[in-house]
């Protein structure tokens, strides 16, 4: 007897698995000859490589408030952010550090969803933190199918492109970067 959920499954498979294997031609072409836009790059973001790993850090003012307010109001993000903090933070050196692993991004685009995942470490001294994403993952969902890589795989972010692949990677996380900064200057200014 055929089983008809089994071949539907097969056949979605299938499609995801075709859909996979074009997109690095196709993106490649794009991605080779295309920057970002100009809005969408951050110039105080700076890109590093080391073993093959990408590394993005900030540095961001935040005068007249002390490490242990910015640390304070990171730890209450962290906390409205994540459903579970305590399943996010790996580690914590108060009021000086926090280190997490959580989504940065997520967006949809007929019927995929695709998010980015990494390492990031928040750092704070007097009137000024320093945050770094590292060890990033691609996910990707499609009909059910899911796959997950390191963001150095991805051709869009390839290292081997050098300085436009960091470009796009800057990019995609530029929400991220722009908003904690944005979270961190009000937050940080709202002491009533």
């Amino acid at each position: 007897m055929i089983n008809t959920q089994k071949i539907a499954d097969m056949k979605k498979l299938l499609i995801f698995s075709l859909l996979l294997f074009s997109l690095p031609s196709m993106a490649q072409s794009y991605w080779e000859t295309h920057d970002p836009s100009p809005d969408s790059i951050m110039p105080n973001v700076k890109v590093s490589t080391v073993g093959g790993i990408y590394s993005l850090s900030a540095v961001d003012s935040v005068p007249g408030k002390t490490k242990e307010q910015l640390y304070s109001t990171a730890k209450e993000w962290i906390g409205r952010v994540y459903k579970d903090p305590k399943t996010v933070i790996k580690s914590e050196n108060p009021p000086t550090q926090i280190v997490f692993e959580g989504q940065l991004t997520s967006s949809q685009d007929k019927g995929s969803v695709h998010s980015i995942y990494g390492r990031m470490e928040l750092n704070f001294k007097d009137g000024r933190y320093k945050l770094t994403i590292s060890d990033m993952t691609d996910h990707w969902e499609y009909m059910g199918s899911t796959s997950k890589s390191s963001i150095e795989k991805i051709p869009r972010y390839s290292i081997s492109r050098g300085e436009r692949g960091a470009k796009w990677l800057i990019a995609a996380l530029y929400g991220f970067f722009s908003d904690f900064k944005v979270l961190m200057q009000n937050q940080a200014d709202d002491d009533w």
